[in-house]
């Protein structure tokens, strides 16, 4: 069985697709970004998904929601030709 197929039997929750959109779609806009700068920014991205995915109840639907309307800022400013790296701590 394929990948997109295992994928397809899978049923999520619509607040399950959001924040998987949202993954993907912070992954693609990387992509337009500096080839120098572009794995600064996947490594950023995947470590907050995961720091968040483990301080998160799945239940805790309210933040939750709180935190993809941060990530779509994110993406917008993201997506901002001005960004070209993501800052260093």
């Amino acid at each position: 069985m394929s990948v997109a197929a295992a994928a397809e039997k899978i049923r999520r929750t619509g607040l399950q697709r959001d924040v998987s959109d949202l993954y993907r779609a912070l992954l693609r806009a990387v992509r337009k970004k500096p080839e120098e700068s572009r794995a600064h920014f996947y490594h950023h991205i995947k470590s907050q998904f995961r720091r968040d995915a483990a301080a998160v109840s799945p239940r805790d639907i309210s933040t939750i929601e709180y935190m993809l309307r941060r990530g779509r800022r994110q993406l917008e400013m993201l997506q901002n030709e001005a960004v070209v790296d993501v800052g260093q701590r």
